[in-house]
């Protein structure tokens, strides 16, 4: 029984080397997110070229979510959120469960889905699952969300969950060992936080939990690690990036000035 080594992160192969018995080609070449990658002798070859299939997805992966079209003041909120993560304390092999709190309409959603774009393929799955207060209301759906979490992080997995509970049940046993990135957007019940993030214990190390909420009281006792309270956009923000954007300019003495295509327009429309 011989094989053919396999260049992985390139898909090539090396024809004059042969590896005899039964064994999995003896190392995977370095590359980015599959650094020193060594399939041990006596470990199902099977396993190893689905751990690899798994790892190459992952890898390739380009669902980006759609973040509103010019949105403002989210680049700043996205760096301090990042920080409350300790993504670059090394090593980082705590779970964090970060909670997102604040009013309606003030962008938790957004900013959420640009810190999933920006650091989710740092990790080996991740999974956002939207407007969980609106499917939740729908019983049958409950379970389905469970599901979509599998579905998100495991891509080649369909495992059919009888019911909420038995989901529990799965997805610690599933997650334990991953290193994973979830946002659970706009939760306002324990039951869906029990159903979809039961504890710390659930996840692998150096996991990454985001939950959005409007609901401050879900978000205490050592249900999450850290709060980050959202409110709406600073006034000065708000002014800066008008001005920003429109052909009117406010100066150092808050005297306001127009781009002259601006004033002539105005003048005509006074003319008429």
């Amino acid at each position: 029984n011989h094989y053919k080594n396999v260049d992985v992160a390139l898909g090539r192969r090396q024809p004059d080397d042969k590896v005899h018995g039964n064994v999995f080609p003896n190392l995977i070449r370095d590359r980015k997110g599959l650094q020193g990658t060594i399939r041990q002798m006596s470990r199902n070859e099977n396993e190893a070229i689905k751990d690899i299939v798994e790892n190459v997805t992952r890898l390739l992966d380009k669902r980006d979510l759609f973040v509103a079209n010019n949105p403002v003041g989210v680049k700043s909120r996205v760096k301090d959120i990042t920080q409350l993560l300790d993504l670059n304390i090394q090593p980082s092999n705590d779970v964090i469960l970060l909670g997102v709190w604040g009013m309606g309409g003030v962008g938790k959603t957004t900013m959420a889905k640009a810190i999933y774009n920006e650091i989710g393929r740092d990790f080996e799955g991740r999974s956002f699952l939207a407007n969980i207060r609106e499917v939740w209301e729908e019983n049958a759906r409950q379970v389905n969300l469970q599901e979509q979490l599998l579905s998100d992080i495991f891509k080649a997995m369909k495992i059919k969950l009888q019911n909420v509970e038995y989901g529990k049940i799965i997805l610690k046993d599933k997650l334990r060992h991953r290193r994973v990135l979830i946002v659970l957007d706009d939760v306002n019940t324990l039951d869906q936080l029990n159903a979809l993030c039961g504890s710390h214990q659930w996840f692998g190390l150096g996991s990454r939990i985001i939950i959005t909420t409007r609901d401050r009281h879900l978000l205490r006792g050592n249900r999450v690690n850290k709060v980050y309270e959202m409110k709406h956009m600073d006034e000065k923000i708000g002014i800066s990036v008008l001005v920003e954007r429109s052909l009117v300019t406010i100066d150092d003495k808050k005297r306001l000035g127009m781009h002259d295509l601006l004033r002539d327009m105005g003048r005509e429309i006074i003319n008429v």
